[in-house]
């Protein structure tokens, strides 16, 4: 047959159904998300699709909740970081559909999920219903589980899905081939390949349907060390302290000789120190006043006194020519 890809709904509406909401749980239908591998001959539902309307669904990773006691811890189940099994061998050609190039990516941090993580690889079966009223054909699918007790997963469920791997998965596709024939080959494969998954806590947040993103499916120590280091973390974060630099030992310089030079003039004379004080001449008389001697009487201010006037001889002219 042609392999090709489309998109599915999750939970199998059988091509004989009345009516969609029969096989809607969340309305009160049968649920049709999974079906185990063990009875899938023996129910009406799966056994017309088991050798016609085998498909391959691809995923990231899927959430199971680890129960203990009353406590439910979020599980992220993924194939490990070095699973470079990406081909499903014998792929028909395809090309790439330019006209509907999809919504752009959201860049995911690599602590959430390695960029070239290789997709689990999951068996399930499909089917197609029309709408009798609007003729519209819903193809819808459910997954496949089987048991997992010899595996890690028996840890945390008690059912897991049928894991494919790049040998099983042509298997599995190839109509050719019966189910009958096929089912032990792929669920021997899927319990060894579950030894190698990749199962890790993450945090509480996938609890509530709301929340999306990569957080998600973030490591939970991860994510508790990023949501410290936004919050009350920024206060507490230990700054290395800056290295202490040895102080630089300091040359000693020796002390150079003064030279002792003679003062110049006499040899053997001491140097005269220059004066650094101003030298204070004394007082010469105001005009009208008369300097006394010593022992002579001082006359009184209301004493007239006669002064002899001193003629001073007349400047002589020099004639310079």
């Amino acid at each position: 047959g042609v392999r090709d890809v489309r998109g599915m709904r999750w939970g199998l509406v059988p091509s004989f159904a009345k009516s969609i909401d029969e096989y809607n749980s969340f309305r009160g239908g049968m649920s049709t998300f999974n079906a185990r591998t063990e009875s899938l001959t023996s129910s009406n539902i799966w056994r017309r699709l088991v050798d016609s309307k085998r498909c391959i669904v691809l995923f990231d990773g899927f959430f199971e909740w680890k129960t203990s006691g009353k406590t439910k811890t979020p599980m992220f189940i993924r194939n490990s970081d070095d699973y470079a099994e990406f081909t499903i061998a014998q792929k028909a050609d395809t090309t790439d559909d330019d006209d509907n190039p999809g919504e752009p990516v959201e860049d995911w941090p690599a602590e959430a999920l390695p960029e070239g993580v290789a997709p689990l690889l999951l068996a399930g079966l499909y089917d197609e219903w029309t709408d009798p009223e609007t003729q519209q054909v819903v193809t819808s699918v459910t997954l496949l589980t089987m048991d997992p007790t010899t595996t890690p997963m028996a840890a945390i469920h008690d059912r897991m899905p049928v894991f494919l791997t790049e040998a099983t998965a042509p298997q599995w596709l190839n109509p050719g081939v019966p189910f009958a024939q096929v089912v032990k080959t792929v669920t021997a494969a899927s319990e060894k390949h579950a030894h190698s998954l990749k199962i890790y806590e993450v945090p509480t947040l996938v609890s509530n349907i709301k929340n999306d993103g990569p957080d998600l499916v973030m490591p939970k120590e991860e994510y508790n060390k990023r949501q410290f280091g936004k919050g009350l973390g920024r206060f507490f974060s230990v700054v290395p302290k800056a290295k202490k630099e040895e102080p630089k030992p300091v040359k000693k310089e020796e002390p150079k000789p003064v030279k002792k030079e003679e003062p110049s003039g006499v040899k053997g004379e001491p140097k005269k120190e220059e004066a650094t004080a101003v030298a204070q001449e004394a007082p010469r008389p105001e005009l009208g006043a008369v300097a006394s001697q010593p022992g002579e009487k001082r006359p009184r201010e209301d004493d007239s006194v006669e002064l002899p006037v001193a003629k001073r001889p007349a400047a002589p002219v020099v004639d310079l020519d």
